[in-house]
């Protein structure tokens, strides 16, 4: 094989790579802001999935932005106990206030 058809291999092969990556994080993004906590959904298989789904979006994701993930969607009824949790904390809030 020549040079140049090696380079146009490797080009074909990082562009298929970066768009199929480029879709799974999208699709992970977009899982991530239509989830809603479902009537017979548990907390933590809640709390698994938004977690899970957050680590593809971003595997750096701030804490903040987890804990904010995680009470947009939840049930009115748990809404209310987070929120109580949230104002006793002194410190920066985390994902372990669900619990």
């Amino acid at each position: 094989m020549n040079r140049y058809f090696i380079q146009l291999l490797q080009l074909k092969l990082k562009q298929h790579l970066l768009e199929r990556f480029k879709q799974s994080r999208s699709t992970a993004k977009a899982q991530l802001k239509e989830h809603k906590q479902q009537a017979g959904e548990t907390l933590i298989a809640y709390y698994d999935d938004i977690i899970y789904l957050c680590k593809q979006v971003d595997n750096n994701i701030p804490l903040h932005m987890i804990v904010d993930y995680l009470q947009d969607d939840l049930r009115h009824e748990l809404k209310i106990h987070v929120k109580r949790q949230l104002k006793a904390l002194n410190d920066e809030p985390t994902p372990t206030i669900f619990f």
